[in-house]
């Protein structure tokens, strides 16, 4: 099974329990887990990505103000990032305010196609195919 974290304000502290546990990436998986709802700066996506997680990316990297966020994103490229909605908290910047639903993900992907230079079809393709090595999903379930 595929660890799920949720770290606000203690990535040095993951970073180092990840280290502990997990000290290389997976030889026989493609990721150990998933960081959700990442907001950490570009060096601790870098590390957790280096440690074999994937990266959740929710409504915050849609936030105008989150530039820091898109560099992270940026930085850690689509081979190691999930789309994710935290539904129904963390909705896009269209929706602030109001309950997230699961179809804030083209908006997520919207967002990272620009931050990455990739259409928003080859974010889905990339960012479902990183859903399907972390949860052990077939590939020819994706679209």
């Amino acid at each position: 099974m595929p660890l799920v974290v949720h770290c606000r304000d203690a990535y040095a502290d993951l970073i180092a329990m990840l280290r502990a546990r997990f000290p290389s990436p997976p030889k026989d998986r493609r990721f150990w887990g998933v960081v959700h709802c990442f907001s950490g700066t570009p060096e601790e996506a870098a590390a957790c990505a280096a440690l074999g997680f994937a990266l959740g990316a929710d409504g915050p990297v849609t936030y105008k103000k989150n530039d820091a966020l898109r560099e992270a994103f940026r930085r850690a490229g689509p081979a190691f990032t999930v789309l994710e909605t935290d539904c129904p908290y963390l909705p896009p910047q269209s929706s602030r305010g109001k309950r997230n639903e699961p179809k804030a993900v083209a908006e997520i992907a919207a967002k990272l196609a620009e931050v990455w230079g990739l259409t928003a079809e080859e974010v889905a393709r990339v960012t479902g195919r990183n859903a399907a090595a972390l949860f052990g999903w077939p590939v020819s379930e994706m679209r």
